[in-house]
């Protein structure tokens, strides 16, 4: 096989294909044996009828376009392989003709690839990279969540409920919310996983009392050019069955030996700070490498073809949907656990490919840039 590249206008490489004679007759020969096994030929067994046969009842130009369609698929990955090529989409094949037995087949392959943009600058570039030793405020927030695995909710007393505070709530909907109902949740105002105008309606309220409280539903984002849908009000019979604060145990070396078998504060500290400081010389190769890419595809001319980033951006959603069904779980439950919509995740992932996209050019760059 033999293969020659031509660049065209909008990102097109056109590769002239020349296959032997000889890979030709394999391909015609085989794709003759293959169908005289499917198809039941009379007078013949399976297997066995002859080539005059097969012509004159599926027809010659139908056995040499099989023919040449698997010899095609075959040898397209070396086709791939021989001119380094990355393609985005499927290819296309120009003047497509069926080979012919005893013959040399000529063909062309057109391939969409990433586009050749540049750097502005092929300098060193400079980056900022966190310590790889634990600092004092990463030692005190896992301290606070040691403490926070021992806290309890103490009710308060004289005094309604404000921004910010903890709740247990009994609710049940009345309208666009059968999803809520329960008979005792801890809830936390101002957390956004719920409706300003829930928190708002909650304020005010003491242990016992009961109202109902209506709001609108969160709108996805309106594309340019639609209209947006008509507002939902969602109507909640809530009953406030406690108003709580978290009470912490204190940090003593009592606490620290009872619950995780250090000899004192200053020990769990120690072995807290070792800890974070190993996963954090692990992680920061990944960081650095991060960093650099990023920086790197600020530097970049021009912008991504929209075909490119589209391949990204499906490939991006086919993993990500792979990932929660090996987890047995829905992309509708995810968005609902991460207070999400459909709008948000598709901008999110938008933003993503826009990004792998521009990293992925900018190193391309760099690449021809040292040979």
């Amino acid at each position: 096989m033999e293969t020659s590249a031509e660049r065209l206008e909008n990102n097109v490489v056109e590769v002239t294909v020349t296959v032997d004679a000889k890979d030709v007759d394999k391909s015609i020969a085989d794709t003759y044996k293959d169908l005289a096994k499917k198809y039941r030929f009379p007078g013949f067994r399976p297997g066995r009828a002859p080539r005059p046969v097969i012509d004159s009842n599926i027809g010659k130009e139908a056995v040499l376009a099989q023919a040449t369609e698997t010899l095609v698929n075959a040898i397209e990955p070396q086709v791939l392989e021989a001119q380094d090529l990355v393609p985005v989409g499927n290819p296309s094949f120009p003047d497509a003709t069926p080979a012919e037995g005893g013959k040399d087949f000529t063909f062309k392959i057109r391939y969409t690839v990433r586009p050749e943009l540049e750097l502005t600058s092929f300098e060193p570039v400079e980056i900022t990279l966190p310590s790889e030793e634990a600092t004092e405020a990463e030692i005190d927030a896992q301290v606070e969540t040691f403490r926070g695995y021992f806290g309890k909710y103490e009710d308060i007393e004289g005094r309604s409920v404000e921004a910010g505070d903890s709740v247990y709530l009994k609710c049940k909907g009345i309208e666009n919310a059968d999803s809520v109902n329960f008979e005792n949740r801890l809830y936390k105002l101002g957390t956004g996983s719920m409706p300003e105008a829930f928190d708002e309606g909650l304020i005010g309220m003491n242990p016992g009392d009961e109202k109902e409280i209506s709001f609108e539903m969160p709108q996805p984002e309106v594309a340019e050019g639609e209209e947006a849908s008509e507002l939902v009000v969602a109507k909640i019979d809530v009953t406030l069955n406690r108003l709580v604060e978290r009470k912490l145990p204190e940090l003593t070396d009592d606490f620290a030996k009872n619950n995780f078998g250090f000899a004192d504060v200053q020990a769990m500290r120690d072995a807290i700070a070792k800890e974070i400081g190993d996963q954090k010389k692990q992680a920061i190769p990944q960081l650095k490498e991060n960093r650099v890419t990023g920086r790197l595809a600020g530097r970049l001319e021009g912008e991504p073809s929209n075909e490119y980033t589209a391949t990204i951006f499906q490939e991006l959603g086919q993993n990500f949907l792979s990932q929660l069904q090996a987890r047995g779980m829905s992309l509708d439950s995810w968005l609902m656990a991460n207070n999400m919509n459909q709008m948000q995740f598709m901008n999110d992932l938008q933003a993503q490919a826009a990004d792998i996209a521009r990293e992925s050019l900018a190193l391309d760059a760099l690449v021809r840039h040292m040979g």
